[in-house]
């Protein structure tokens, strides 16, 4: 600060301050953790320090931040024509310093050049005028190969999953990192899901390759896309869908194929289905069987009228389900079983065979009466006869002896089972289209007739014919047939008469069919 030696009174006084300023530099690294990448085989590999003040010198030089600096040179001010400064540079064939104007400097490292890479490799790239100084790290990278990213909307884990595998890559720093960015379609808004450590494997002594994965929410309803930053290198890349890249809510309401009602001993088995199961597709399944398919068998009284609910689940929750009521029908317990020939032939004999079991005829289940069974046979026409009855056939009286009629009672099983005979001869005429029944009478305690159901197996009802071989036989006749036609012509002079005979010959040919 300059004053004036004295001070007059009334005049304009006027003090001179001079300030030298100096502005501190700014390192552009060139990535978002301030390290300065250096490739190798590059030729022009850029660093720029921003800031500086027009009348100061900057210098340049590598710290390896433990031991030594190494200088790489110095750009002084520009002049006051503004005409580019000669920068003195250590080693100008590696390194070549500009200074661009008065705020602006920047070093150019060829690193095809340099004779190794170990001055590369650590340390921190420093640009400094007096007092002050900015830097960046140094990271000797090879940026990533052979790179395949996708993605998935999981219906596994109702989660966003991402991978992305790296071929080739390489950082002395080991800064190996994936950033996963995703981005709404609609409004093109992104947002950082994760900055996720690299897992890598040694491929050589300079070379790793790796991969990195994540795991996110789902996001709201929309359509989707996601890419992909890799450090080293900064490299950006599309991850690939696999699937549907589109989030949406399923809308419609499941339905079913199950049978209104089941049979007693049966089995149960039906689908359950939904014409829309969302994105990601959802869960179509049965509470009991956690499946789309609800198979039940052998249902017994016990499950009538058991509830059952289809559930249509999307993202871990309910959306959507249908219940099914069993209902249940009694089927009636056959008392035995008619055996008939499943083939039939006129004026064969045949054999019905009647299994009758036991403990549904015994005493204990006909108190009135028990031991009467009939053969019956019903007409095409509708009209029933008995051809054969066993009074008595239980116990002692089941001695495998016919009766006059062609039947008996066989045997008495150790199973319990009386199997009942009827021996017939097969009447084309008499029995085709008709049916047979064996009908077991008893009576209750109050002589009531109880009814026994017996079941039909083989030819028992409609009974048909097998029907007889034909023979053709071809005869072939000749008929010769003679006509004689007379014309008589009259003319004026004379009158003339002429016979003409035509003979004709007619083959006939028979086919006549014996059995």
């Amino acid at each position: 600060m300059t004053c004036p030696e004295y001070f007059a009174d009334g005049e304009v006084n006027t003090v001179t301050c001079v300030v030298n300023m100096t502005r501190s530099p700014t390192a552009l690294c060139g990535t978002s953790d301030s390290y300065w990448e250096i490739q190798e085989d590059k030729q022009d590999n850029t660093f720029t320090c921003v800031g500086l003040s027009a009348q100061e010198t900057v210098y340049w030089y590598i710290w390896d931040q433990t031991s030594w600096n190494f200088n790489l040179g110095s750009c002084p001010p520009l002049s006051d024509s503004k005409t580019p400064a000669v920068c003195q540079s250590v080693a100008s064939t590696i390194f070549s310093l500009h200074r661009l104007s008065d705020d602006t400097s920047k070093v150019i490292l060829n690193t095809s050049a340099a004779p190794n890479t170990a001055l590369f490799e650590r340390g921190r790239l420093i640009c400094s005028v007096q007092n002050t100084s900015a830097g960046c790290s140094l990271d000797y990278i090879c940026p990533s190969e052979n790179i395949s990213c996708t993605v998935q909307f999981s219906n596994y884990t109702w989660a966003v999953i991402g991978e992305c595998i790296i071929g080739k890559t390489r950082s002395t720093q080991n800064r190996y990192r994936c950033e996963w960015i995703q981005t709404k379609e609609s409004s093109r808004e992104s947002v950082l899901l994760g900055n996720i450590s690299m897992h890598v494997v040694n491929l050589n002594e300079n070379f790793v390759g790796g991969w990195c994965k994540f795991t996110s929410y789902l996001p709201s309803v929309g359509q989707y896309s996601y890419r992909v930053t890799l450090v080293p290198s900064e490299v950006t890349v599309n991850a690939s869908f696999t699937g549907n890249n589109e989030i949406r809510h399923p809308h419609s309401t499941p339905y079913h194929n199950c049978p209104k009602f089941v049979q007693e001993g049966g089995d149960l088995n039906c689908t359950c289905f939904v014409s829309d199961l969302g994105s990601p597709p959802g869960v179509l399944q049965w509470n009991l069987t956690n499946l789309a398919q609800l198979q039940l068998s052998n249902v017994q009284a016990s499950d009538d009228s058991s509830s059952h609910i289809c559930q249509l689940i999307w993202n871990n929750t309910l959306v959507q389900f249908v219940e099914y009521i069993l209902r249940l029908t009694t089927v009636p317990q056959n008392d035995g079983t008619l055996t008939c020939p499943s083939v039939w032939k006129d004026q064969e004999t045949v054999t019905l065979t009647c299994e009758v079991d036991a403990s549904h005829v015994n005493c204990a289940a006909c108190p009135g009466l028990s031991g009467k069974i009939s053969f019956n046979f019903v007409t095409r026409g509708g009209s029933q006869v008995t051809t054969c009855m066993i009074t008595p056939y239980l116990d002692s009286a089941c001695d495998g002896v016919f009766n006059e009629q062609g039947c008996r009672c066989r045997e008495k099983t150790a199973n319990d089972t009386y199997i009942l005979e009827y021996t017939v001869t097969a009447d084309v005429h008499m029995h085709l289209g008709g049916s047979w029944a064996c009908v077991p009478v008893c009576l209750d305690s109050n002589y009531v007739t109880i009814a026994k159901t017996i079941a039909t197996s083989g030819n028992c009802t409609n009974v048909y014919f097998e029907t007889p071989e034909v023979t053709k036989t071809t005869t072939t006749t000749e008929k010769v047939t003679t006509v004689t036609t007379t014309t008589t012509s009259i003319t004026a002079n004379a009158t003339t008469t002429v016979t003409t005979s035509t003979t004709t010959k007619i083959t006939t040919t028979g086919i006549f069919f014996f059995s």
